[in-house]
């Protein structure tokens, strides 16, 4: 079954997921084994394993520790069965994958008699869907965006908070795409227009991981906020009521900002104390190390701006240090500041971008 799954679920689920990962990734997997199940059977194609079975053989390969138990699966399990899951391939690639997969044992046997490696049956099928998009000579551009788009328009993302593309999750090489739709697919797409093409497609499908992430919180824990209640205490040892309030204001505009870029909060907060406490270990675990970021250095350097845009927390060392009159005056008028004009490093233009996280 795991034939019919996206490429990026089939390499996770050889290798597992490390403990950073673990619950995203289970979850997606979970989602689209359930969604690819159903539409198999929809389309009356029949296929080989139980999607639970090789989803519990997926979590046995992830790494262990911090609560990754059997417990832990089911809960997974069930907030992906809750969240109307559906397959990642559509029904024509499903179609289209069950007759590169009747075809394997012939391609291989020839392939052995040949001594050729047998090709990929998956990319066999996709080479199949090659006729002509029939469009006037003078439109090459749209004729090449329609011809990319057919064969690998929804597996192309734009990743909002990496600012990158991404081809089945990963992070697309352009030239390696390009090569590709050439080699398995017989197009020849210009330098100049593939960079175009691949940028259109994917912004069509942009998506914020933190997004997912909370979201996947959210279908797991539900609106609780009890752990926001005397979090001060139970992660910094302080009582103090205004701290408590400090720090679910923080973590509270940090999901607003994913949910409304820009919105307003013109607060930081500040954790002092000796070093060696673990604040900065905090901020890491609260945002996850991939969204993390304490090297941001001086605010009016454009490429330390863009930092403050590809990342969820960001930590600012030694802020007590800027606290002259001057620097008080630029730091107040920076954290209120909603939009920023920075160019992105793929883009020729500068764009406005919603304040940071």
């Amino acid at each position: 079954m795991t034939f019919f799954l996206a490429r990026s679920h089939r390499e996770i689920i050889s290798g597992g997921a490390r403990q950073g990962q673990r619950n995203q990734s289970a979850f997606k997997i979970a989602a689209d084994l359930m969604g690819t199940a159903a539409a198999l059977s929809s389309l009356g194609i029949s296929f080989d394993g139980d999607p639970r079975v090789i989803f519990d053989d997926f979590c046995q390969r992830c790494d262990k520790g911090d609560g990754w138990d059997e417990k832990e699966w089911e809960s997974v399990w069930r907030s992906a069965e809750k969240s109307n899951p559906t397959a990642c391939l559509d029904d024509d690639k499903l179609i289209a994958c069950d007759r590169g997969s009747g075809r394997k044992a012939t391609t291989t046997e020839t392939a052995a008699v040949s001594g050729q490696p047998p090709a990929d049956p998956q990319i066999e099928a996709e080479t199949d869907d090659n006729e002509e998009i029939d469009l006037p000579p003078d439109c090459s551009l749209r004729r090449a965006y329609l011809a990319v788009e057919k064969r690998v328009g929804d597996r192309l993302r734009l990743n909002l908070l990496t600012k990158e593309i991404e081809l089945d999750g990963e992070a697309l090489d352009t030239d390696a795409l390009q090569l590709r739709l050439a080699l398995h697919h017989n197009l020849q797409i210009a330098d100049n227009q593939i960079g175009k093409i691949v940028a259109a497609l994917a912004t069509e499908h942009q998506y914020s991981p933190i997004r997912e992430y909370l979201e996947q919180v959210h279908q797991q824990h539900g609106d609780r906020q009890a752990p926001l209640s005397g979090i001060a205490a139970r992660h910094f040892g302080s009582r103090t009521p205004l701290h408590d309030l400090f720090v679910r204001k923080f973590l509270i505009a940090a999901v607003a900002r994913v949910y409304e870029p820009g919105c307003k909060h013109d607060c930081a907060l500040v954790l002092q104390g000796r070093q060696g406490l673990g604040k900065s270990a905090w901020l890491k675990l609260m945002a996850s190390p991939d969204w993390f970021d304490d090297s941001v250095g001086p605010i009016s350097d454009k490429d330390e701006r863009l930092k403050l845009h590809t990342t969820w927390f960001v930590e600012w060392g030694e802020l007590e240090q800027q606290f002259s009159r001057k620097k008080a005056d630029r730091i107040k008028a920076f954290l209120s500041c909603t939009t920023d004009r920075v160019r992105p490093l793929t883009a020729n233009l500068c764009r406005p971008c919603t304040a940071h996280p």
